[in-house]
């Protein structure tokens, strides 16, 4: 089995975003998460610009890919 299946199948906690406003706080929120223990995050909302959804998808990939931890992505329509 691969890690990410492994990951899926075996994570103890999941954390989803749903952000209303362009937060510029929540990439040290999501950090905090992860290291308390968090494996899966999930990136979703509605309610923020394109390129901001894109900068901080980018960022909690490079994060969540370091710590060997799953990221998924909602569409935001």
């Amino acid at each position: 089995m691969n890690s990410k299946k492994k990951l899926l199948n075996d994570f103890k906690l999941y954390a989803i975003t749903d952000l209303n406003s362009e937060d510029s706080g929540i990439l040290l929120t999501i950090k905090e998460a992860l290291r308390g223990g968090v494996d899966i995050i999930q990136l979703r909302s509605k309610n923020v610009s394109d390129s901001f959804f894109l900068q901080l998808g980018k960022q909690i990939r490079q994060v969540t890919g370091k710590m060997k931890k799953l990221f998924i992505v909602n569409d935001n329509e």
